[in-house]
């Protein structure tokens, strides 16, 4: 085990060439993105990022993320002046070269998790690739749709934002949430694993990159600290084992999240107010219509799946992380005098918890449709249904592109 979740890559050609392959595949997709993004000539919350380095350097404030603004002047030699075209050069390469390690993890559980013999079955956690699992080029294929996926285009929010206002697998734009992915989802996959094969090791590795995420971006660790307990409720999840490893995660968020909350206090009018679909209102003339084409793919795959995958732990944890990050975004608004509550910031933690949720939709589709040949209307149905997400989010990154906004 490379760590907590991550299973073994047998080293053979055929096994290791799809993997490689998606590292020239993202680059040739992504890097003229990210340099046009450098450039200034297409738009991301880079700029924004270099500029909160740029007040560090000068000020000593404390960042709102440390993650990245401590790993960008790590890269940067601590300076005691501030060059803004590496500044912009060193975030660029890092959002870069997260969404490359996103993409090769997405590539690793997908094929693991696809091989499960059974939707249930506690043990397969740890399953290694079988001859029901997506491999060779079906495999890059399958990684590189999921990590291209977004939102259904529907016409409540119109031609000009297929983006804003709905929650989104992938998000292209956004340094803190690329860097926070992969260590999402290694805390992800290693909560699995701790659930069904308890150890002390695996738990301090769990704790680890749920530190490392929260330090990154904490929106993550708000919607978990809501989502965990609640999977006590469930059946699947009673042991003393979990118990244990729910409450020191609990404490880890917090202690992490205390010095990131006192950053946010400090900054001018900083508040986060009561506000239900706020935010969502103001993008979308009808809410229930811009959810469900958000979620159609996981939603179609648990209608469909529903006797074997209801009860299957991945999507029990997934569907909890996602509904409680949602929850927070339509209700919850950063607001305050003289400042905007357009930001929309709550949506990371549902964008982050949301490719999660497609990630295991995903596997278990593929489970239904190869591993146990089923070939009815229900799983044509959700094979149209992901074609259509990522039709929509290969719109998107053109119009991301050619628009130069991701608005």
């Amino acid at each position: 085990m490379i760590g907590p979740g991550l299973p073994h890559i047998p080293l053979s050609v055929s096994t290791l060439v799809p993997y490689l392959a998606i590292g020239p595949i993202t680059l040739a997709i992504f890097a003229p993105l990210y340099y046009e993004m450098a450039r200034g000539t297409i738009s991301s919350d880079i700029p924004a990022h270099a500029e909160i380095v740029k007040r560090v350097t000068e000020g000593g404030r404390w960042p709102p993320h440390p993650g990245l603004h401590g790993l960008a002047l790590v890269l940067l030699g601590f300076p005691n002046s501030l060059n803004w075209k590496s500044t912009i050069l060193v975030l660029s390469g890092i959002t870069l070269g997260s969404l490359l390690v996103k993409h090769l993890l997405a590539a690793t559980y997908l094929a693991s998790w696809a091989s499960f013999p059974s939707a249930n079955n506690r043990e397969s956690i740890s399953a290694s690739c079988t001859d029901a699992s997506p491999a060779g080029w079906t495999l890059v294929g399958l990684t590189m749709c999921l990590c291209l996926a977004g939102p259904i285009w529907s016409p409540e929010i119109g031609w000009q934002n297929f983006y804003l206002g709905k929650f989104s697998p992938n998000a292209w734009h956004n340094p803190t949430l690329l860097l926070s992915w992969p260590f999402i989802i290694l805390h992800f996959a290693g909560l699995l694993q701790c659930l069904n094969q308890p150890n002390f090791k695996r738990l301090c590795q769990v704790l680890f990159y749920l530190a490392l995420a929260t330090i990154i971006k904490p929106n993550y660790a708000i919607a978990f600290c809501g989502a965990l307990p609640i999977t006590l409720l469930l059946t699947s999840f009673r042991s003393p084992a979990w118990t244990r490893a729910v409450i020191l995660q609990l404490a880890v968020a917090v202690l992490v999240l205390l010095p990131q909350f006192a950053a946010f206090q400090a900054e001018e009018n900083a508040v986060v107010v009561l506000a239900p679909f706020t935010i969502v209102s103001q993008r979308s003339g009808f809410i229930p219509l811009t959810f469900l084409t958000s979620v159609a793919f996981p939603l179609i795959v648990a209608i469909t799946l529903r006797r074997g995958l209801l009860g299957n732990q991945a999507f029990q944890l997934a569907a909890l992380l996602f509904l409680v990050a949602a929850a927070q975004c339509y209700l919850l608004v950063e607001s305050g005098p003289g400042r905007s509550a357009l930001h929309g910031n709550w949506y990371w933690g549902a964008h982050a918890t949301l490719f999660l949720l497609f990630l295991v939709s995903l596997a278990a589709l593929w489970r239904a449709t190869f591993g146990e040949a089923r070939r009815d209307f229900g799983i044509y149905a959700c094979w149209g249904v992901f074609g259509l997400h990522v039709v929509t989010g290969v719109l998107w990154l053109t119009k991301h592109f050619i628009a130069c906004s991701y608005y």
